[in-house]
């Protein structure tokens, strides 16, 4: 049954113009291009989607009539695919009766509506829509394209290659033909050739063998980066029969199981995690194409005679006609590269639009890359010539005259052009009256008239809006589902009467549905009247689709640990951490932590007691000094310490004891105005970003005052929660204030709320220093009175004179940014009205409470769609160096920050880069500055005035200029992380590759911290690694200001990790929810226990493993670690006795979770010892044993060991058969047969006391 994009589709082949399209394409031969005008907006991409669905049984038609039609259409479409193939020399396979085109190539003049159409084309339901967009990076620049540009060459190159390997059978019309849509500047650009991409790629299917050394050269010749942890795209890793390996062009990283050499399982697995995604099932197979596009240039250049790369030869041995143009010269077939349309099916059909606008755009594209051409071969010899690389405009027609062609056009028509009157919505103003006309007129005359809503909830805030005004309305949430998919019986019978509805019954009602359709369009002929939410209600900007490529980058854990890095044991002090040793002891094998202290001294540490062990983070200045071992020092700073720790807890415990117990307003549930305001949000949310505004209203429904740390990147939607929750609190008729660092950035929150805002009505004020006097009294009038809803602006906001009505909320941005004095008054204000904190990059006291729990937080790590990570660089002040960084941002339209932060000399450094770059307009700002001054210049800079603006690190926090991706920070060295990582957040905040330069000075020493500054901020270069940057910058600086300046000395004397974990524990005393201790179960057992290197040979890794086993408490998280390590590194085969293979962990590592099984068991019956004796096991007990008599007997009852009392604290469990037994999994299974029956007893008598003190 049909879709209801089908049905639309339908509307258009119904059309005069349409049959006559297909009948003008049935007698065009390749070569000759079918002319056409009229399709504005997203009409092109619906008729795209038609020729697509030519004689595709996909869309079934409802009647006989269109049936008919329809065999007509692929019977026109038919002879073109069989000329167009047989013109094509060794096409085979294409002279088919029931042929038609396989593949649609729709060419633009514009490169970003390029990325719409290709948008709008999948709008209508095709289900291979590909988008091939030209790359961002300027000719010759050495860096890699942006991830997700080389995804989208990659996966066309590959569904190219896929369509000419796969015969076509001769009923090719269950599926409609794939699309791809380009720009005219994409197809400049040589490719390599298909045989390259066929070379390049690797089937993996289950059951086949498995060489891995072949596989490790192979994904490393192809690009991938062999790691000991695949947490990247582009990595792969071997860990004995586990093989990972994170394609570019998959969501999820894959992992293949091997056993013996064959693939026993393919499956997804997520990279944060390490885990397998079990629930998205196994693979069959599945192709693996290279870490990078450019694998494949270079290997068909290396095919290529050195002449062509010398950058002294002709520059270019081809004309435009495909001819060689002088003598030695060469011809198309004889490049190393070809044209992207080289590489398409014989039978592709190409539409061109805008063609006329072509040579324009080639001259400008020519002039690029012979200035790039000039400046690069300057610096290297053998650079290939620009006909290499590029073709130009006359060559790309000359290929695709080889192809049946649609000549979209401007121009007036000729009397071969068909028209086909279609209209847009551009000069139609956004109004809903008069939209709410136009649908009453065209639903008169018959449209049928459906609105492209970008969610489901705007739709429905839509649906109100028309019954309210006695329009009919029909909502069909996805066009492209057929009614038997729906399982909801009324929604089903409604999709159903839609999409049965023949042509010539119209429908009374507006449809409303949602998708990514950027422009509607009118076609009368085909009675199609198809408009987007967003035209009606007057808001144009793109609305990106969010994927999570990444998934954000989840809170590290601070404890990972590596050679050389200092630790803290807890009876010892501070070493330094030297690695794992594993040696023999008393006839087993075993490993040791082995640690250094002062004079060398050795310390080894058993793994079993790892928990002592912490690792150690300290202040940024002075050396760490190793503790001597067998000295009382530590015992005094660590004594020292405790007590601090307790007095801080005190100090936390009363704060937040007063919050907890402040009487706060309780907001109430959402009204139909909330929902409303929330539903016309022109972004999807991200699931990030819909936990984030659910825990806020949560909190702020709450009687007592909301505290809420909101943590995420910059760009990834933070505002949004912060803009919901103020319209909440207005609506109670709260008032909010928003607290900036900078004015600059108050004055864009001010105009983001405002206009959220604009269709209520809301008052919103901004107080800064730009206000006159009068201003500002009238606004600090109006937030006394109440007239003024809500107020933004800097510290001012703090000052006594400013007086509330009604103060509800209050929203920072930034906190860290402000002075003691304003973080004093700020948490005044906490314990009486709802706040909200934003932060990028956490403060570390915030960072602390929201890790300890001590406050709320919600985590954003969505990145938003078209975000890239912005390209990181460290470089010397080099005027070259500069002068190439500004330029390569000027020459493609944008602007550039360059920051100083030194006000004495700012002017010096303006004037030293308008010498090396004359042309560039550049402006200077500082918050010195007359307050107007600066004003005018930030202004002047946002509207395109200026090309270049050097600032101090006003630019910092919040600032939004989305043309700006290019920042260059000089001095970086003298930058702290936090605030390097903000200033690279100014850029890449638009859909193209963004880059940030970290200047150093040439010949001048750099201190060992501002080395690993800059090396971690390098490092840092995926979006949503804010949480890694303050966590980083903990490690660094040593969190020395983590909660205040009295516990500086704390953390330096204990660390980061144990001082959090003193104060965690001194937190729960004074609760009195700290749980008593339990008595440490000791372990003797002769057996082989440990992780064997050659089981998890990072070293890190088996650090962390045996920390998660040493603090498991249950032993259902021990048989997690178990699953866990099953999954990521494997089994080994075993051959058993009668001759069979069985796959099971290492035997070492099942011993260890056996005895740390035992541990827990032991602690849980309050055990001390459990040992193995020659015929089973014995435990010991500080109380009597005879205690668990009741309990034994009845377990024993029926066949079982035998229990010998060796002394009132001594038992013994005795088996006749215990050599032949699995003797650790035996004394497991009896032990928790012991727990459990104590679970379940009840105090029956004094002898059984022990039974109520076992925990359950």
């Amino acid at each position: 049954m049909p879709t209801l994009n089908d049905i639309l589709l339908q509307s258009i082949r119904e059309t005069q113009s349409y049959r006559r399209l297909v009948r003008e394409l049935e007698r065009a031969k390749p070569g000759r291009a079918v002319s056409m005008k009229g399709l504005r907006a997203g009409a092109l991409a619906g008729l795209t989607a038609a020729l697509a669905h030519v004689g595709s049984r996909s869309n079934v038609p409802a009647n006989a009539e269109r049936s008919a039609r329809t065999t007509e259409e692929a019977g026109h479409l038919s002879k073109l695919a069989s000329r167009t193939a047989s013109h094509e020399s060794g096409a085979v396979g294409r002279d088919s009766a029931t042929h038609r085109p396989s593949l649609i190539v729709l060419v633009t003049a514009n490169v970003e509506r390029a990325a719409e159409l290709a948008d709008e084309v999948a709008f209508f339901g095709l289900p291979q829509v590909f988008h091939y967009p030209k790359s961002q990076l300027l000719p010759y620049e050495p860096d890699e394209p942006y991830l997700e540009e080389q995804v989208k060459h990659l996966e066309f190159f590959h569904h190219l290659a896929s369509l000419g390997e796969k015969p076509r059978r001769p009923d090719i019309t269950d599926h409609p033909a794939s699309v791809c849509v380009t720009s005219i500047e994409a197809l400049f650009a040589r490719v390599a050739p298909l045989e390259m991409v066929r070379k390049h790629r690797i089937e993996i299917q289950w059951g086949q063998p498995f060489d891995t050394q072949a596989f490790a050269q192979w994904a490393t010749e192809l690009g991938y980066e062999r790691v000991p942890t695949v947490e990247a795209r582009g990595e792969f890793s071997i860990r004995g029969g586990i093989v990972d390996i994170f394609p570019l062009h998959t969501e999820h990283a894959l992992r293949i199981d091997l056993f013996g050499l064959e693939i026993e399982s393919i499956r997804w697995f997520d990279v944060h995690t390490q885990r397998s995604l079990r629930q998205l099932g196994e693979l069959e197979s599945v192709t693996i194409l290279p870490a990078r596009e450019r694998v494949l240039i270079e290997a068909a250049l290396a095919t290529a005679p050195l002449s062509l790369h010398d950058s002294n030869a002709a520059e270019d041995h081809v004309s435009g006609d495909g001819t060689s143009d002088n003598q030695g010269g060469r011809t198309p077939s004889e490049l190393p590269l070809v044209q992207l349309l080289d590489l398409l099916p014989p039978d592709a059909l190409l539409v061109f639009d805008n063609a006329e606008l072509y040579p324009l755009l080639d001259e400008r594209f020519r002039q690029v890359r012979e200035r790039q051409y000039r400046e690069y071969s300057a610096r290297s010899d053998h650079l290939p010539a620009p006909s290499i690389l590029y073709a130009d405009l006359q060559q790309v027609m000359s290929r695709a005259s080889q192809f049946v062609q649609i000549h979209h056009t401007l121009l007036a028509e000729t009397p071969a052009t068909i028209s086909i009157e279609t209209h847009s919505f551009e000069t139609m103003p956004p109004s809903f009256e008069k939209y709410l006309t136009e649908f009453r007129k065209r639903l008169a005359e018959e449209f049928r008239v459906a609105v492209v809503c970008d969610n489901l909830g705007q739709a429905e805030r839509l649906k109100e809006l028309l019954v309210e005004n006695d329009v009919g309305v029909v909502i069909i949430p996805d066009p492209c589902v057929a009614p038997e998919e729906i399982e909801d019986a009324a929604l089903r019978q409604t999709v159903r009467r839609v999409v049965e509805a023949s042509p010539l019954e119209r429908l009374p009602e507006v449809i409303l549905t949602t998708g990514l359709l950027h422009n509607g369009f009118v076609m009368p002929e085909a009675g199609l009247y198809v408009v987007t939410d967003r035209e009606i209600f007057g808001r144009y900007r793109r609305r990106p689709v969010y994927r999570k490529l990444y998934k954000g980058t989840p809170i590290p854990d601070v404890r990972q640990i590596q050679k050389g890095d200092y630790v803290v044991h807890l009876e010892h002090g501070i070493g330094r951490f030297e690695g794992i040793r594993t040696q023999q002891v008393d006839g087993k094998v075993c490993d040791f932590l082995e640690l250094t202290y002062a004079d060398d001294d050795k310390l080894l540490v058993p793994v079993e007691k790892i928990a002592f062990v912490h690792k150690y983070s300290a202040p940024e200045q002075g050396e760490i000094h190793l503790d001597k071992l067998g000295t009382k020092n530590w015992t005094r700073r660590r004594r020292k310490s405790q007590e601090a720790v307790e007095k801080l807890a005190k100090e936390l415990l009363q704060l937040y004891a007063r919050r907890a117990a402040a009487k706060g307003y309780a907001f109430g549930p959402d009204t139909a105005e909330q929902r409303e305001f929330e539903a016309a949000f022109l972004y999807t949310e991200t699931p990030d970003q819909l936990r984030a505004i659910e825990e806020v209203k949560r909190d702020m429904c709450e009687p007592k005052p909301m505290d809420r740390l909101i943590c995420g990147d910059v760009g990834f939607g933070k505002t949004e929660v912060a803009i919901r929750a103020a319209f909440k609190a207005i609506q109670e008729g709260k008032q909010v204030a928003l607290l900036c660092p900078t004015t600059i950035l108050a004055q864009q929150h001010y105009n983001t709320f405002r206009e959220r805002f604009a269709d209520y009505p809301i008052r919103v004020e901004m107080l800064s220093r730009f206000k006159t006097t009068k201003e500002t009294k009238e606004i600090l009038a109006g937030l006394k009175s109440g007239i003024v809803n809500m107020v933004v602006g800097t510290h001012a906001l703090l000052s006594k004179s400013v007086q509330f009505r009604d103060l509800g909320l209050v929203i920072v941005d930034e906190e860290q940014r402000f002075g003691v004095k304003q973080k004093e008054r700020l948490k005044e204000l906490r314990a009486s009205v709802d706040f909200l904190t934003l932060t990028a990059t956490p403060i570390p006291r915030t960072l602390y409470m929201a890790l300890s729990g001590l406050r709320d937080m919600s985590l954003i790590a969505t990145p938003p769609a078209d975000r890239h990570p912005v390209k990181t660089r460290i470089i010397h002040f080099d005027a070259e160096q500069i002068e190439e960084a500004i330029l390569r941002e000027l020459n493609r339209g944008g602007q550039v920050f360059f920051v100083h932060n030194r006000v004495h000399n700012i002017h010096e450094v303006a004037r030293r880069l308008q010498e090396i770059v004359p042309s560039a307009r550049i402006a200077i700002a500082h918050g010195q500055m007359p307050d107007g001054e600066l004003e005018q210049v930030m202004m002047d800079f946002i509207d395109g005035k200026y090309d270049v603006l050097v600032s101090t690190t006003i630019i910092e926090n919040g600032l939004d200029i989305p043309n700006v991706n290019t920042i260059i920070i000089n001095r970086a060295d003298a930058f702290g992380l936090a605030q390097l990582y903000q200033l690279r957040g100014r850029v890449g905040r638009e859909n193209r590759q963004a880059y940030a330069y970290l200047v150093v000075p040439q010949g001048q020493p750099i201190t060992e911290s501002a080395v690993a500054r800059l090396a971690a901020i390098e490092e840092f270069v995926e979006l949503g690694s804010g949480f890694n940057i303050a966590m980083r910058d903990l490690e660094i600086r040593g969190a020395g200001n983590l909660l205040g300046r009295e516990q500086h000395g704390t953390m330096a004397d204990v660390g980061f990790e144990l001082y959090c974990k003193m104060l965690e524990e001194a937190v729960e005393a004074l609760t009195g929810s700290l749980r008593e201790e339990e008595l440490e179960t000791e372990i003797q057992w002769s057996t082989n226990a440990y992780l064997p290197a050659s089981y998890i040979p990072v070293e890190g890794q088996r650090f962390m493993v045996y920390k998660r086993i040493a603090e498991a408490t249950t032993l259902a998280q021990l048989d997690a670690i178990t699953e866990e390590l099953r999954d990521r590194y494997g089994e080994v085969e075993i051959s058993r006795d009668d001759g069979t293979v069985v796959s099971t962990l290492p035997q070492p590592v099942v011993n260890l979770m056996s005895i740390a099984k035992l541990r827990i068991l032991g602690r849980k019956l309050s055990i001390r010892k459990i040992a193995a004796t020659r015929h089973g096991f014995e435990i010991h007990r500080p109380d009597a044993v005879n205690e668990l008599g009741p309990t034994i007997r009845k377990l024993l009852r029926s066949e079982g060991p035998k229990v010998f009392v060796n002394n009132p604290n001594s038992l013994e469990f005795h088996y006749d058969d215990w050599a032949h037994r699995p003797q650790l999994e035996e004394a497991v299974a009896m032990l928790k047969q012991v727990l459990n029956e104590f679970t379940r007893a009840q105090p029956r008598s004094a002898g059984d006391e022990i039974s109520a003190a076992v925990p359950v």
